[in-house]
């Protein structure tokens, strides 16, 4: 029997263990409550941090993969999650930092605001 190829659908994404904060990942100080980490058999792959700016505005403040697992969708697939947490606790509009991933963050929707970010706005049903 071959082994499959591992694909985003097999990523169990959690919050981390109190205490263990990728903070190699998502930056240092990042509250548990705040963090999603992404892994696979059990192996880290990723993680994010969002960060409540107001009451319905949030910004996406990190998304990393570890480098020997990008380039398989995981990195997409945690930007979507951390929108869905961020949505599920009342955003409306979404930052996130410019630096170099302007077209990441453009394939999950995003647009340029203002030259000093990326912006996403959520529209209730």
């Amino acid at each position: 029997m071959t082994a499959r190829h591992r694909t985003y659908r097999d990523l169990v994404i959690s919050p981390p263990d109190e205490g263990n904060i990728p903070g190699c990942l998502v930056g240092p100080g990042a509250a548990v409550a705040d963090v999603r980490e992404a892994r696979l058999d059990g192996q880290l792959v990723g993680a994010y941090r969002i960060e409540r700016l107001g009451e319905t505005r949030f910004r996406v403040a990190a998304v990393v993969v570890v480098p020997v697992w990008r380039r398989r969708g995981f990195g997409t697939w945690l930007l979507r999650h951390a929108i869905g947490l961020a949505e599920s606790r009342g955003a409306r509009v979404i930052d996130a930092p410019l630096a170099d991933a302007e077209a990441f963050f453009c394939a999950s929707g995003f647009a340029v605001h203002c030259g000093a970010g990326m912006r996403l706005a959520l529209t209730p049903e």
